[in-house]
């Protein structure tokens, strides 16, 4: 496959119809009798009256793109039900339901023929990959992981990338360690979404070791111990790999563990010194702070008691932390620091993560009264309540200001426990 052929619309919805072997499918013959098979698929299927369901219920979308799908084959089927005549199909499946009218049968060969091509497809991306390897071009190597990246935003080609006659997996593994930034962010890209609400895919990942070399930026970046240095894109794309591997699954939690804790924490705290440049870079920070306190919370398993334990005490101060350094992350300074930054998005994100802290782990309080907590929560809630006067303002700041006047209420209602 030509990097041409990889590009636009036209060519994935011809990739679409080759079958495994390479034999070219008649379009318009395949064409009509997919559109026949969708309106009969759905007049079979639908119980309810299709025109009231479909006036009433907005379309729940997904993915990226015009209209948020990039599957073709996805987008090909919405198309149809977008285009056909919802009131004869309607007329249609209940005349099934009565015994009025038989459906028709269902060709086989066809529904095999359409949706095996999206794994055909998916072998033609892998192999252009493979093709990009061999040749070490750095540009045909990001335009390739981009295309494959768009593909594995379908649940079902994430889980075949792995597949016999796919392989696509491990040479995006093996890109993680390229000598190129851009492809190793567009390696981690793949690997983000391929992890994103996944298990199958979270738990293959985790037990081929890769959760260390998703994570491998931010630690090189501590090891710097300076922004100047840094890509924000490859920290960005880092962070977002790294936050679709561990939500949700516990298994990748307890991987990350104390020692993940530790890197994010120290990253935590270069990033919240870090210009507009680094923004993106702080609240996908913040955001993975706030995951994993929600990990099932205070009650969770022990790694996640340990996590919050040791984000909740100040830094230098004893935690207890497996890893054996007793030290204390100091995360609630660094977090309070990121209010003053002025932007809505990252605000919320910080007061959120700042109240699962506190109730993850109350000995945090002390460690934000330390850290003049309550004056620079207030200073934002401040802010909130001026742009929410201002009727030109284009953003909510609600959440904000609730969120903020809520942690004010914990900070204010604290009582440090008596030294006997």
């Amino acid at each position: 496959k030509t990097q041409t052929q990889l590009k636009g619309e036209v060519a994935t919805y011809q990739g679409v119809w080759y079958t495994a072997t390479g034999k070219k499918m008649m379009w318009h013959g395949r064409m009509a009798l997919f559109l026949a098979l969708v309106v009969v698929a759905r007049a079979q299927l639908v119980l309810d009256d299709i025109v009231e369901e479909h006036e009433q219920a907005p379309r729940q979308r997904g993915g990226r793109g015009a209209d948020g799908i990039t599957d073709p084959t996805t987008k090909l089927l919405q198309w149809s039900v977008d285009n056909m005549d919802h009131a004869a199909v309607a007329e249609r499946a209940k005349a099934i339901r009565e015994g009025r009218a038989d459906p028709h049968p269902v060709d086989r060969e066809a529904l095999d023929a359409i949706f095996s091509s999206k794994v055909s497809y998916l072998q033609s991306c892998v192999e252009f990959l493979n093709l990009a390897i061999a040749g070490n071009d750095s540009g045909k190597l990001v335009e390739a992981l981009e295309e494959l990246e768009n593909q594995v935003t379908d649940i079902d080609n994430a889980n075949d990338l792995d597949s016999p006659g796919v392989y696509g997996l491990k040479p995006v593994m093996q890109l993680l360690d390229h000598k190129d930034p851009k492809v190793r962010t567009a390696a981690l890209w793949v690997l983000g979404s391929a992890t994103q609400s996944n298990i199958k895919m979270q738990e293959k990942l985790l037990d081929y070791g890769v959760l260390p070399r998703l994570s491998k930026p931010l630690v090189e970046l501590n090891v710097l111990g300076t922004l100047k240095r840094g890509d924000p894109k490859l920290l960005g794309k880092s962070l977002y790999a790294v936050g679709s591997m561990v939500r949700g699954c516990g298994r990748c939690v307890d991987a990350f563990g104390t020692q993940g804790a530790q890197t994010l924490a120290r990253l935590l705290s270069l990033v919240a010194k870090g210009g507009p440049e680094w923004l993106a870079v702080q609240r996908k920070t913040v955001a993975l702070v706030g995951d994993l306190l929600r990990e099932d919370g205070a009650e969770g398993s022990t790694v996640v008691r340990q996590i919050a334990h040791s984000f909740a005490a100040p830094a230098g101060a004893g935690a207890e932390l497996r890893s054996g350094t007793g030290a204390g992350l100091g995360v609630g300074a660094h977090l309070v620091a990121l209010l003053s930054t002025g932007d809505r998005e990252l605000g919320e994100k910080v007061l959120e993560t700042l109240l699962h802290l506190v109730g993850a782990d109350t000995s945090s309080i002390e460690a934000l009264h330390a850290a003049s907590a309550q004056q620079k929560v207030q200073e934002a809630v401040n802010d909130a309540r001026r742009h929410m006067a201002d009727t030109n303002e284009g953003e909510s700041w609600d959440e904000v200001a609730i969120m903020g006047e809520k942690l004010l209420v914990t900070l204010g209602n604290y009582s440090a426990p008596r030294v006997v």
